[in-house]
């Protein structure tokens, strides 16, 4: 299996990629082509013609949630392709609300849903969308949320409440050696996305972890509560059967250094270009 980055908040050094606030996967598994999120704008399908990556040929595509920077792209990527499946979960309208009561609409456009309603699956259970390619619907709630929650709203009857995330999903990847799962923020946070995994594909070995963690340092109440929290979360990463981890996009760099001085070298940060072999 090979993952390309094609979006991530930061780029390979000395890198002529674009990289932007969002996340773009491109994953090939034998002669399967998935595409996961696609970022907040069109620049990831720049970045996979640069790449040499062609999105004609991408067998389906999955939208890990409601947010902008992870289904931004899609209206480029129907441009580029009439024919792929694109599984998500019925989409709201989401925002971010900040202390001084201002708000900002942080879901990507429904209107494209409407016009290429073809290719759209709206998933309501888990799937098994291609062999051994499992969308997971409802994660299990074990562990504690990323504080950085508390300032994200969802609209129902006309008004605003917190979150509940019901919106997102996981997908794992299934082989005769264990499991690779993919989160998109991990909203409902990623000790509990690896357990739903875990418990999913009991006995299994987790070959890789990849996706934003959605630890943002400015969401905690102080600097010694953060490094408290984060190495607590890389600890208990840690007793899974794991290989690698690899995050980015709304894993802040500081809790990133956090987790790695536990975590050492079962950990690595996505970067826009990155290219991982498993």
């Amino acid at each position: 299996m090979i993952i390309t980055t094609l979006i991530d908040d930061k780029k390979l050094e000395n890198s002529n990629l674009i990289n932007e606030h969002g996340l773009s996967l491109h994953i090939q598994k034998e002669k399967q082509n998935i595409l996961f999120d696609t970022g907040a704008s069109g620049y990831f399908a720049e970045n996979a013609k640069e790449l040499g990556i062609d999105l004609n040929e991408v067998d389906t595509v999955i939208i890990s949630h409601g947010h902008y920077d992870h289904g931004g792209g899609l209206e480029t990527f129907f441009k580029e392709n009439k024919h792929a499946p694109v599984y998500t979960k019925k989409i709201g309208n989401y925002y971010r609300v900040y202390d001084n009561g201002t708000k900002k609409n942080i879901t990507w456009d429904k209107t494209v849903l409407e016009k290429n309603s073809q290719q759209i699956r709206y998933l309501t259970q888990d799937l098994e969308i291609l062999e051994n390619v499992h969308l997971l619907s409802s994660i299990k709630k074990i562990y504690p949320q990323p504080p950085d929650n508390k300032f994200l709203y969802q609209e129902k009857n006309r008004q605003l409440i917190r979150d509940d995330f019901l919106h997102e999903l996981l997908m794992v990847i299934e082989e005769k050696d264990g499991i690779t799962i993919f989160s998109g923020c991990s909203h409902q946070g990623i000790l509990n996305m690896i357990e739903t995994a875990r418990n999913k594909f009991r006995g299994k070995p987790i070959k890789a972890v990849l996706g934003g963690f959605h630890i943002i340092e400015s969401a905690f109440n102080n600097r010694e509560e953060c490094i408290f929290e984060v190495k607590e979360i890389a600890d208990k990463i840690l007793k899974y059967p794991l290989g690698k981890v690899y995050t980015g996009h709304c894993t802040e760099i500081k809790p990133y250094l956090l987790l790695k001085e536990v975590m050492g070298s079962k950990l690595e940060y996505l970067s826009t270009g990155m290219v991982i072999k498993l």
